[in-house]
């Protein structure tokens, strides 16, 4: 069998310009690349990106010349992130830096294996690139190094010798044959950057398009190397069922085994998102590992992905049983090709009469095929953002699972210009939410904001750009006409809980909601009122108001005069607030505001209900409120909705608070 740094050489591509020709010089030569399925190319946007506006708006090809040296035509399909329209390449290309190419003429080239890990790093790899050659022409270089780090940022390679011409050249495991990697470049000091394999997934959050551009790549993958192990001669698979024997003789997951499961796998119904997935591998963690749960700001968004986050001990095990629960899930839900549903029945039943551990042949997986058993698993997602130090925001998103656990999924230390959140924060966000949406369930989106951000339009935020010929796709609408999307006081949850505050909760999840005007002089005499009310004043009286009362203002909440008896009504431990973003000058229709806010609350009863009438009337103004004037005060609605109980507890890292259950009216709030 032939080494793995030869296998690999098989597969990598040298990019440039297109057409022939001898080119002394290079200029013709951009970078590396590597076949990744049939008739795809993998490689940095920044390579691609020396081709300028012709090839990032698909008005010029690419060259692609493969390992025996033939020269071919590909087509830029998708750069991640996409054009800005300038038609000039950004430098340096943001993450994560990924061009896909299709290469219609190289469908029967020899195709390297993508990791199915959700954690890559450490290993030992090879990176495999060409640079240019002394006198013209290109020379093929191997490296070795470790690789450290990955998650949410790039992997880090240490005594990697990476040289112009190796960006978008496969960084591969080299004991696991598996690329986990994307050559970025030199980097900075003593490390190489890449970009992990996983940032593929990034695709599924372009929106539909997108999506369908990541599974149709990850299906072709998986049938080729299926097809390859079936026929003589060299494959990744057996590769692999040679190293997982030496790694670990006692499992049954080899090599063979993982590329029948994953071409099955390939040709089912793609998941509802990443949720339903990180799901079924939960409940198996949990089960037979009890392990704890496992996504980061990359979570899985195909079948494959899901078993590639049960590696290690009792792996076939693992991986049988969640194989059992795709499979009644599929049938549940319906759409899927019975012949194959059938053949996924048989590899399950083939590979659970091997299977030693006791609790899991006997009990649970007939459990599972037999359909009678389920779960739901399910995430709230956390975003907090720290106040303004030194011109930049720092913030960080978590999930927060249904009993209060509180899991990490990305942070930004030293933080981001306050016009700059919403773009640096997208990525993340649009992950969190895929992986905290289960079934019937839609993650909600709490904010923790400073005061002086109480303004900010965050239930306006995207998760990737509208496609105009699927304006409804509902992963591009803005979050809070789909979601429940609440704001919280960052401030206080620094301070820790008062009497106060848990008080308020009670009357509001209680009910019944009552308004109660925030400054004391609207809605009349109005905001030109010649005496108003001074912050102690209303602190007075917001802590005079009953247990159910809501603050309610016609005007913006985080900015001068709002600040100061927002501030006070805080102070007074108010757990629920309305208000919109509008300035405190320039509109008249104070009195109605005030009118119809009274309404809501009186229609919603209790906290619990507000947030999903909140996002009804969202979606009620979503044209402007031109079509539904009895809707249009509550343009720019924004709600805090602050339970003491919930997360994040008083400063420092995201961690579990203490065990105070929501209430029945939190809960409800939640399953909106």
């Amino acid at each position: 069998m032939i080494s793995v740094e030869e296998a690999v050489q098989r597969s990598v591509v040298r990019i440039g310009a297109p057409g022939g020709g001898y080119d002394g010089q290079g200029v013709r030569f951009w970078g590396s690349g590597f076949v990744a399925a049939p008739g795809w190319v993998l490689t940095c946007a920044h390579v691609v990106g020396r081709g300028a506006g012709a090839v990032r708006w698909g008005e010029s090809g690419v060259g692609v010349t493969m390992p025996d040296g033939e020269l071919l035509t590909g087509e830029l399909v998708r750069c991640l992130p996409g054009p800005d329209g300038s038609g000039v390449p950004p430098g340096p290309w943001p993450a994560p830096d990924l061009a896909l190419v299709r290469v219609p003429d190289a469908e029967k080239a020899d195709c390297l294996w993508l990791s199915d890990r959700t954690d890559l790093a450490p290993a030992d790899v090879l990176v495999c690139g060409w640079t240019r050659a002394p006198g013209g022409g290109e020379t093929y270089l191997v490296s070795r190094g470790s690789a450290l780090g990955g998650g949410s940022g790039p992997l880090l390679m240490r005594d990697a010798v990476v040289v112009p011409g190796c960006s978008g050249a496969p960084v591969v495991d080299e004991n696991r044959g598996a690329v986990i990697g994307i050559c970025k470049g030199a980097g900075n000091g003593s490390f190489a950057e890449a970009t992990p394999v996983t940032a593929l997934r990034t695709l599924c959050d372009e929106g539909a398009e997108g999506g369908r551009l990541f599974h149709e790549l990850m299906r072709a993958h998986d049938a080729y190397h299926h097809r390859r192990l079936l026929s003589p001669g060299f494959s990744w698979p057996r590769v692999h069922t040679v190293q997982d024997h030496r790694r670990a003789p006692v499992s049954g997951f080899t090599g063979r085994s993982r590329a029948r499961l994953y071409d099955l796998f390939a040709a089912l119904p793609v998941p509802g998102g990443a949720g339903e997935v990180q799901e079924a591998a939960d409940e198996v963690l949990s089960h037979v590992l009890r392990g704890p749960r496992s996504t980061g700001t990359r979570p899985p968004r195909g079948w494959r992905e899901g078993a590639g986050l049960l590696y290690g001990d009792l792996e076939l095990e693992t991986v049988v049983l969640y194989a059992a629960k795709v499979y009644t899930l599929l049938v549940r839900r319906g759409g899927a090709d019975p012949r194959v549903l059938g053949e996924l029945y048989g590899w399950i039943e083939d590979h659970r009469v091997v299977l030693w551990n006791d609790v899991v042949r006997d009990e649970k997986v007939p459990a599972v095929l037999a359909g009678g058993e389920t779960s739901a698993v399910r995430a709230d997602v956390l975003v907090e953002i720290q106040p303004d130090y030194y011109g930049k925001h720092p913030w960080r998103v978590a999930h927060i699972l249904p009993g209060g656990e509180v899991l990490p999924v990305h942070q930004d230390d030293d933080g981001v210009h306050r016009s700059q959140l919403g773009q640096a924060i997208r990525g993340v966000l649009a992950a969190a939410v895929a992986a905290g949406d289960a079934h019937e369930h839609l993650a909600a989106v709490e904010f923790v904001l400073p005061r002086d951000l109480f303004d900010e339009p965050v239930d306006e935020w995207r998760l990737c750009e509208p496609d105009p010929e699927d304006p409804f796709d509902p992963r591009s609408l803005p979050i809070g006409r789909r979601r429940i999307v609440v704001l919280r006081d960052g401030r206080r949850h620094a301070q820790g809980v008062t009497p106060e505050w848990r008080t308020r909760w009670k009357g509001v999840s209680d009910g019944p909601l009552q308004a109660v005007p925030l400054h004391a002089e609207l809605p009349v005499p109005g905001h030109d009122a010649p005496c108003r009310e001074s912050p102690h004043a209303g602190y007075a009286r917001l802590h005079a108001a009953p247990p159910a009362a809501v603050p309610v203002s016609c005007a913006r909440g985080g900015a001068a005069p709002g600040a100061a008896a927002m501030a006070a009504a805080l102070s007074a431990g108010h757990a629920v607030a309305l208000w919109r973003r509008y300035d405190a000058d320039g509109h008249t229709d104070c009195a109605e505001f005030h009118e119809r806010a009274a309404e809501l609350l009186g229609g919603a009863g209790s906290a619990g209900s507000l947030p999903g009438h909140v996002r009804a009337l969202r979606n009620r103004n979503a044209d402007g409120g031109g079509n539904d004037r009895t809707a249009a005060w509550a343009r720019h609605i924004v709600l805090l909705y602050d339970p003491p109980h919930r997360p994040p507890l008083p400063s420092g890292p995201l961690q579990a608070p203490p065990s105070v259950p929501p209430t029945p009216t939190e809960r409800g709030a939640r399953s909106e």
